[in-house]
């Protein structure tokens, strides 16, 4: 419906929209274009509930997945520094040239010198 058609009759369309057998949205064309839409309240306000109700998902569900990765960042870090780690850490950094030598076990790409 056009926008002047609206004005017009804007008693008549917005009773319409009212009535049972209307989708509760009427859209507006300004040049043959749709420009606007105009809802009834009960439409409206389902709506923003349903805005409302899907950011609270959203924040629900950043909420889970920091604290799934705060979880998995904790149980990283006590492995890292348990004791175990550290003397891994520390016999590979303090490794000598024989140590790795003695080791030393050629994949399927390299060849034993």
């Amino acid at each position: 419906m056009g926008s002047a058609e609206f004005g017009r009759n804007i008693a008549r369309e917005l009773k319409d929209l009212q009535d049972a057998d209307s989708r509760g949205a009427l859209f507006l064309k300004l040049r043959n274009k749709r420009a606007a839409v105009v809802l009834t309240m009960d439409h409206y306000n389902a709506l923003r509930e349903t805005v409302l109700a899907a950011e609270q998902l959203l924040e629900h569900q950043a909420a889970d997945e920091i604290r799934d990765s705060a979880a998995h960042f904790e149980e990283l870090y006590a492995r890292i520094t348990a004791p175990g780690s550290k003397a891994g850490a520390d016999a590979l950094f303090n490794a000598s040239a024989d140590d790795l030598r003695s080791t030393y076990q050629p994949g399927a790409t390299e060849q034993d010198r």
